[in-house]
C-alpha cells in the first residue's frame, strides 16, 4: 500500500482585512427622534393629500394613489392620541437613520407602525394608501 502524501498549502494574503468604517451619528439620538417625529406630525396634521405628499418617499410614484384614496375616504388631518418611537436603525451603507413610530388613534389604541426615513433631502415617511 502506498504511503499517504501530505500537501502543504500556504495561504496567499494580498491585502490586510478591510474594516467596515464606523459611522458617527450626525445628531444626538433624542434630537434625531424629535426631528423625525416633527416630520411625522406634519404629515398627520396636513390638511389634505396634496400637502401630505410633501412628506412621503417617492412622491412622484405615490401622489396618484394618494389622490385616488382621498376620493374613497375622508381627506384631512389624521387625529392621533400619541406618537411613540419604538425602533431606530442606521443604514451602514448610507449612514441614514430609520425610525419606527407607533401612532395611536381612537380606532387603533395600541398604535399603527409608521416608518420615517432620513434622506439627503430630509426626513420622509413611508406611505401606502
Amino acid at each position: 500500500m502506498p504511503e499517504p502524501v501530505t500537501i502543504r498549502v500556504k495561504p496567499i494574503i494580498d491585502k490586510a482585512p478591510v474594516e467596515t468604517p464606523k459611522i458617527e451619528p450626525k445628531e444626538e439620538p433624542k434630537q434625531v427622534a424629535a426631528t423625525a417625529e416633527a416630520t411625522l406630525r406634519a404629515f398627520l396634521e396636513a390638511p389634505d393629500w396634496a400637502s401630505r405628499s410633501a412628506y412621503v418617499l417617492f412622491p412622484e410614484k405615490t401622489r396618484a394613489a394618494m389622490e385616488a384614496y382621498s376620493h374613497q375616504a375622508p381627506d384631512g388631518p389624521t387625529e392621533f392620541k400619541s406618537i411613540t418611537a419604538k425602533q431606530t436603525q442606521i443604514d451602514e451603507m448610507t449612514g441614514y437613520t430609520l425610525l419606527i413610530f407607533f401612532v395611536a388613534t381612537e380606532a387603533f389604541p395600541s398604535g399603527i407602525p409608521v416608518a420615517v426615513q432620513e434622506t439627503a433631502g430630509g426626513w420622509q415617511g413611508f406611505r401606502s394608501p
